[in-house]
């Protein structure tokens, strides 16, 4: 069924002389580099639609975490749209409140990043059998329902006191070093950095 999914990565990032199009994007997982992640876009998706239903599975990669997966299900008639599905990969619900800058004003949650050899056997899957991806999704302890992600403030959520708005990694302390606004007093440099494991 693999044929029938709609598949966009990262430009140059596939391998076109494969003509199985799981194996177009295998090594990029298994023999994961995040080398080949860092020209933007740092992410992609993978699209089926089936009788009026629409599976899309969505990623971002950032170097250090990993990738964070999000899958929904649309239902489509009478010129209107209903999601009846929506789930995100998750890794340690602790760090949920703690999110990082993909890309231009896309912050996603730390929690939410899994390791590339996960992603790929979800990718894996999906391209197997995309109508079947659900039950998977719900039988795995690396997806949440999206409702228990917190929503970043700018899209109107609200984060506990003491938490930065963004974070970046710093790969050579493997902590959450938090992002200020550009003229931020070093007094007023308050929040502390995060240990991610």
């Amino acid at each position: 069924m693999s044929e029938e999914v709609d598949y966009n990565f990262p430009y140059g990032a596939l391998d076109l002389e494969q003509d199985d199009p799981i194996k177009q994007f295998e090594k990029l997982f298994t023999e994961y580099s995040p080398d080949r992640w860092n020209e933007e876009p740092y992410m992609g998706r993978l699209l089926y639609n089936d009788d009026n239903k629409e599976y899309y599975l969505s990623f971002s990669h950032y170097t250090g975490l990993g990738f964070s997966l999000s899958f929904t299900l649309t239902a489509f008639g009478e010129g209107k749209s209903h999601i009846l599905e929506a789930w995100q990969s998750i890794s340690n619900i602790d760090k949920r409140f703690y999110f990082v800058d993909v890309y231009s004003d896309c912050l996603m949650s730390v929690a939410t990043f899994i390791k590339p050899l996960e992603t790929f056997e979800f990718f894996k899957a999906f391209m197997q059998n995309p109508t079947n991806f659900l039950q998977m999704v719900m039988n795995s302890k690396l997806m949440i329902k999206a409702e228990h992600i917190p929503i970043h403030p700018i899209n109107g959520g609200t984060l506990p006191e003491g938490i930065a708005e963004c974070y970046h990694l710093n790969p050579k302390t493997n902590a959450l070093e938090p992002i200020y606004p550009r003229g931020t007093l070093d007094t007023e440099k308050d929040i502390s950095n995060v240990p991610l494991f």
